[in-house]
């Protein structure tokens, strides 16, 4: 015998013996006992959908009462009552009865029990909670697909292939006709649409990815969904929603698809990335798109100084970025590999080449990038990098700077003209300071600190 009759009979055992002690309390003190009557809770009996609210009633015996419910996580109750009535609404069962026969219903029974305050009285119900989803009776497929073999039913779905989509739509156990569903494609390569464009009292998306529609007078819903051509075998989903309330299940099928072979068709399938000077490898970014493949598509790099991303493409056609980073390191026909999911290849050679340009000469330094001077005498600096072609100027007419070939010179002249008169009593031996002499090539700009007397004596 299965755990769950055995269950039930023990149970029923329990509410048989309630009944013979009820009856045995017809007379006497019995009678004064149960002042409000019989003890009943009603229903006793019979099948409650999940998510309905359902009301029971409890009469006769002496209130407060103490309910219990077999399964409280399934089919909750109050554990005190005070009045005559109280309100359930049931759970989904993921767990049904074990001896429900095929094509049954599936159910979880629930036994309810009532007691009254006088612990002497007793009622129960034993209630069947029925699975209630949205689709309780299920999504069907009809395709015009080609079977694999004798006796087997052809697949769901296939490339290039179009199927029918039958959705029962059974709601409290009711199949509910003229009633509104939408269906969404949450993953795949296909399309919803209507034969000869009939929208059967719904509508359809502009491109294809959702589609509503209304059930017959059977209760049940008919959309179409197209595969693309030329796609891989792959798991594909969709949303359907009862648009009245909200609620949704989803839908997963298999898409049998078309193993293609060979050779992929990369565009383009050769870059090349060159440098602004002669100095300078070339450095930038591509996209190539992957064609003739099965998704996904992988791609990988044999040089580190060139980057994909991202390593794998869903999409149809594969998509990848092709990027090129180091402009110090120059790359005759680096390869990059793409691959499907059948293992076919291709290879995009990258090249990143030095440019034509001469390279602009290094920026202007000075060196030393300091000088001392006393009154009267000259100091000379070398003049690293620029064009060659410079001109100075001093801030400060007390420092004169001219400029031979790549020599600076500059000089403290040793009377100053109009004559300064000296911050100290011997003209010369102040502590110095500093002036700015600058170079420049008309690009870059050297600037030499030098240090002299701010006067000297006339």
């Amino acid at each position: 015998m299965r755990l769950d009759s055995i269950r039930r009979s023990l149970i029923g055992s329990v509410f048989a013996l309630a009944a013979v002690l009820l009856g045995s309390c017809g007379g006497g003190g019995a009678g004064s006992t149960n002042a409000g009557g019989i003890l009943q809770l009603l229903p006793s009996s019979g099948t409650f959908y999940a998510g309905v609210e359902y009301t029971f009633t409890v009469s006769g015996g002496r209130p407060p009462y103490t309910l219990s419910s077999s399964e409280p996580s399934l089919f909750a109750v109050p554990t005190t009552l005070n009045g005559n009535s109280f309100t359930v609404v049931p759970n989904n069962p993921g767990v049904i009865d074990a001896d429900i026969p095929p094509g049954g219903l599936n159910v979880r029974t629930v036994f309810v029990t009532v007691r009254d305050s006088t612990g002497g009285f007793i009622a129960a119900a034993e209630i069947q909670v029925a699975q209630n989803f949205l689709t309780g009776y299920g999504v069907f497929f009809n395709s015009n697909c080609a079977a694999e073999g004798v006796g087997v039913p052809p697949p769901a779905a296939c490339a290039g292939g179009t199927t029918e989509v039958v959705l029962n739509a059974t709601i409290s156990g009711n199949l509910n006709g003229n009633r509104e569903y939408r269906f969404d494609v949450l993953r795949g390569p296909f399309t919803w649409f209507f034969p000869s464009g009939q929208l059967q009292g719904g509508s359809i998306s502009a491109d294809g990815s959702s589609v509503t529609t209304r059930t017959d007078h059977a209760g049940r819903a008919h959309v179409w969904l197209r595969v693309s051509n030329n796609v891989g075998t792959q798991l594909a989903a969709f949303r359907v929603t009862d648009v009245a309330t909200g609620v949704s299940t989803t839908h997963v099928f298999i898409i049998q698809g078309v193993p293609l072979t060979g050779e992929l068709e990369v565009i383009p399938d050769e870059i090349t990335f060159t440098g602004p000077t002669t100095a300078q490898c070339g450095t930038g970014s591509a996209d190539v798109l992957v064609f003739d493949g099965t998704p996904p598509y992988t791609a990988v790099s044999s040089f580190g100084s060139i980057l994909v991303t991202p390593s794998q493409s869903n999409s149809q056609p594969g998509r990848f970025t092709i990027t090129a980073s180091n402009p110090f390191i120059c790359i005759t026909d680096g390869a990059v590999v793409i691959s499907d999911a059948h293992n076919n290849r291709a290879t995009v050679t990258v090249t990143t080449e030095a440019g034509s340009a001469d390279p602009p000469p290094p920026a202007i330094s000075l060196t030393p990038q300091s000088v001392t001077l006393q009154c009267g005498s000259s100091g000379s600096v070398s003049i690293i990098g620029g064009d060659g072609t410079f001109s100075t100027s001093s801030a400060d007419a007390r420092i004169t700077a001219t400029i031979a070939d790549r020599t600076l010179t500059v000089s403290r002249g040793a009377a100053d003209v109009p004559p300064i008169l000296p911050a100290s009593p011997t003209p010369g031996t102040e502590n110095p300071i500093q002036f700015q002499v600058t170079v420049t090539d008309g690009n870059t700009v050297g600037t030499l600190s030098v240090r002299a007397p701010s006067h000297c004596p006339p």
